[in-house]
């Protein structure tokens, strides 16, 4: 990536949403985007330098530190491994030995936990046939995910509609009422990955493979109502899709490229504001809640907690009885 493109990529990346929304929860999100780009700078390495035992081996210590932040980081490996037979070929047989001690070591290592999320994931719908009661609503996936996915790791889920108004009955009619602001949004964005492709060749073609593949493995995932589409699933390709949009909109005429920018990043910034300062679009709070109970001092009375049940017990100090409602069927009315 030249200079003046890495360089507003770097920036987009520090001042991202997306990245702020999830770096600053409890979960894996943020290790798996730390985790993939140091995969990801490993491998590259491995090109440009050969392949190596020592480098083979961080490798894949890098891309299992991925996986157990979130077992999606696979897609970015099997994207990987695509690009490597595709694109990267090692010149002679030797150099398949440190590559295939790579990705064969970090299968080992991840092992325990995918023989633990076999258990819990259905992948027998990976095989022709039923799929079963759709995991969220009406359907598991939407194609509309894929643009929506787009525009939250450019913008997060603080600009335009927020994440309680698109899960009520009348979300189109709310994703209407800023179309204005979602379409200024996409400009940038669009012409961004739009002048990217204007420049061909290895590193773009490697940059679609480690976007494209996850994404095709989580789309037939989410329609074989497996595992339902969420864009934190396919996270790690935020760091690519932020080097595309930097890089094309470098590409572009400098007038209209410095334009495009002060858009982009002008947008991300009523985002990051938004994040902070817009109750809108406050995320979750379990320490809020449980200090919300617990100030009620309703001694005896029972708390249903769905889903997060383990987290709210870490964080309560008093006694409340807690009842789990996660994987329980509806209750009759």
């Amino acid at each position: 990536v030249p200079g003046r493109a890495a360089r507003l990529a770097v920036l987009l990346f520090a001042l991202n949403p997306f990245h702020v929304w999830y770096s600053q929860e409890g979960r894996g999100y943020a290790f798996l985007i730390l985790f993939s780009l140091a995969a990801a700078w490993l491998y590259l390495d491995m090109v440009r330098r050969g392949p190596t035992v020592g480098r083979a081996i961080l490798f894949a210590l890098a891309g299992t530190a991925a996986a157990l932040g979130n077992l999606s980081a696979l897609f970015l490996w099997a994207g990987m491994g695509l690009s490597l037979l595709v694109l990267d070929r090692p010149s002679n047989r030797r150099q398949w030995g440190p590559w295939i001690l790579g990705f064969g070591l970090a299968v080992v290592l991840v092992a325990p936990w995918l023989l633990k999320a076999s258990g819990i994931w259905a992948v027998d719908r990976a095989l022709p046939g039923g799929t079963g009661e759709a995991l969220r609503g009406a359907t598991t996936f939407d194609p509309l995910a894929l643009p929506y996915t787009v525009q939250t790791f450019l913008y997060g889920f603080s600009l335009g509609p927020s994440t309680a108004e698109l899960h009520g009955p009348d979300r189109l009619e709310v994703v209407k009422a800023y179309a204005l602001l979602l379409g200024l949004g996409a400009l940038p964005v669009g012409l961004g990955l739009l002048g990217s492709l204007g420049r061909p060749g290895r590193p773009l073609a490697r940059l679609l493979l480690w976007i494209l593949v996850p994404a095709v493995i989580l789309v037939f995932l989410a329609v074989r109502n497996i595992k339902p589409w969420n864009p934190r699933y396919v996270a790690m390709a935020l760091p690519w899709i932020l080097i595309m949009v930097a890089s094309g909109l470098t590409l572009w005429p400098r007038r209209a490229g410095f334009g495009l920018t002060i858009v982009l990043l002008g947008l991300t910034l009523w985002s990051l504001g938004n994040y902070y300062g817009n109750g809108r679009y406050a995320k979750a709070d379990l320490r809020g809640a449980v200090a919300f109970v617990e100030a009620e001092d309703r001694a005896g009375d029972p708390v249903l907690v769905p889903s997060v049940t383990g987290v709210y017990i870490f964080y309560q100090q008093g006694l409340a009885r807690t009842i789990d409602s996660y994987g329980r069927p509806p209750l009759k009315t």
